[in-house]
């Protein structure tokens, strides 16, 4: 399943996709549905392109409350693999988790000059995929895992929208309190 996430921030296209890559760690308090983001590794690629791997660590209390008591901290946490291209304000992902067998997800993130106020804001669009592997769910028939697979692609879809909001409006925070 295709998703497009698309938010708006008032400060330029460049100081924004400098902010995601190199102050990330610094806007967590900023955020609601994350608990922490700290940087595994970071190499150098050809030109200003830099692949940058985050682990991230959700926070339970962004999760529905009847959840809650079946979550751990393990499977609250994900490593982003990330592919950036800051002149071309633009980044490549790829999420992994202690899950990652069931399913496979990614997409790029475009920080584009606002079309309007071009020097002055910036619009955010999260693109990517989410694919279930029904085949994959242990204890569950394929024919049933198959028939819940798109419930499940469209329940992960909506839980990103409000993630990814919370993480432009951090930014926004952070921004806001003079970084």
């Amino acid at each position: 399943m295709d998703f497009l996430v698309e938010t708006h921030l008032t400060q330029p296209a460049e100081r924004v996709v400098r902010a995601f890559m190199d102050e990330l760690e610094r806007v967590t308090p900023y955020m609601k549905s994350v608990d922490d983001v700290h940087t595994v590794e970071r190499d150098q690629g050809e030109g200003d392109a830099q692949r940058i791997i985050r682990k991230w660590q959700g926070s339970a209390m962004s999760s529905p409350a009847v959840l809650r008591p079946f979550l751990t901290k393990e499977s609250l946490s994900w490593l982003d693999d990330a592919l950036w291209f800051p002149s071309e304000y633009r980044v490549e992902w790829n999420v992994t988790s202690s899950m990652s067998r069931l399913y496979t997800c990614g997409g790029t993130n475009y920080f584009e000059p606002h079309p309007e106020h071009p020097d002055e804001w910036t619009r955010v669009r999260l693109t990517g995929k989410i694919q279930i592997h029904p085949d994959k769910f242990p204890g569950v028939p394929t024919f049933l895992a198959r028939k819940l697979a798109p419930a499940l692609e469209r329940f992960i879809v909506k839980k990103f929208e409000p993630n990814f909001r919370d993480l432009a409006a951090g930014l926004q925070r952070y921004f806001d309190d003079g970084a």
